[in-house]
């Protein structure tokens, strides 16, 4: 790498950046706080990069700070693509890893990097939702099941991929294909009869899982199952009243979240003893504005009181 490059592209990424970025809320004072703030890290970054690069100070200390930057959510945005590519050619693994691992490294980066020796890198290339399709299918043949498992875990993994990995002998990717949001109903459908009861309640948590399997998996043996069912966004109502009556106390904070279960239900749970299943039910959006006014003057819990006051369903007169 040369250095006046490195120095050259964290200065473009910088003013693009604060050109770019949103006004923050405060006025004129804390929006200079806030670009003051994002150009010291800037000036971190460059620092340690420069050092590392003419061998000024500690190596160790300059690699681990440099990953530290890398892998902080707060600071890994402020690596340019130009500068990721510059760093994916570094010797110490810690820093490819990491570059592999930032959605703002290029496509042809991730290529090369999804070939290097050390399993660890190519699991981080293989859960970067920018990794290409075609590497992403390549690298759900890689004999490695932790690198399986992250292609299966990976939101912009597609669905034929994800059906190949369901029928790996290894099942090594198994369980995350299950919770995967692009699996395709069929493989969910296969999925929901599996042994596993981990893998169930993954299918029974999946807001793609097809409706008639989720009433399928509402009277599971298994409770935990139900669980993923109880909590599962698309869960219909008629399902999620099956869950409560088989055990409407266990259930009911996940019932009570979610906003497509029943109202008689929710006001069943709302004069439950458990405060935090009537502060659930007070802060669903869903929830009827007669049993919100109730839950306004809840005797027991502030808490529940101030959740259903927070609530834009409640009546304005209960809100005081």
């Amino acid at each position: 790498m040369k250095t006046k490059l490195i120095n050259r592209n964290i200065h473009l990424f910088l003013e693009k950046r604060l050109i770019n970025e949103n006004p923050v809320e405060g006025g004129e004072k804390a929006q200079v706080a806030h670009n003051k703030a994002e150009q010291d890290v800037l000036k971190k970054i460059e620092t340690v990069v420069k050092n590392l690069e003419q061998g000024i100070g500690e190596k160790d200390k300059l690699v681990t700070d440099l990953a530290g930057f890398l892998v902080n959510d707060f600071t890994k945005k402020y690596f340019s693509p130009e500068l990721l590519t510059a760093l994916a050619n570094r010797k110490e693994d810690i820093i490819r890893k990491y570059v592999a691992g930032n959605t703002n490294t290029p496509a042809n980066v991730l290529v090369k990097l999804s070939a290097d020796s050390n399993p660890d890198i190519r699991a981080y290339v293989a859960y970067n939702r920018n990794t290409p399709q075609q590497v992403l299918a390549k690298l759900a043949t890689d004999p490695n099941g932790i690198i399986k498992a992250s292609v299966a875990a990976n939101p912009a993994t597609p669905p034929n991929i994800l059906a190949k990995l369901a029928d790996d002998p290894e099942r090594s990717a198994i369980y995350d294909v299950a919770r995967n949001k692009n699996t395709p109903p069929n493989t969910l459908t296969k999925l929901a009869d599996d042994p596993e009861e981990d893998i169930r309640f993954n299918v029974a948590a999946n807001p793609a899982t097809p409706p008639n399997i989720l009433a399928k998996l509402a009277d599971d043996p298994k409770k935990n199952v139900h669980y993923g069912v109880a909590e599962n966004k698309k869960s219909p109502p008629q399902v999620l009243a099956k869950i409560a009556e088989h055990d409407l106390q266990h259930m009911g904070y996940r019932l009570a979240l979610n906003e497509n279960t029943p109202p008689d239900i929710l006001a069943k749970l709302a004069v439950n003893y458990d405060s935090s299943i009537r502060g659930a039910v007070a802060s669903n959006r869903k929830t009827p504005p007669d049993i919100l006014a109730k839950l306004a003057t809840d005797d027991a819990n502030k808490d529940v009181r101030d959740d259903a006051r927070k609530n834009p369903k409640t009546p304005k007169n209960e809100k005081k």
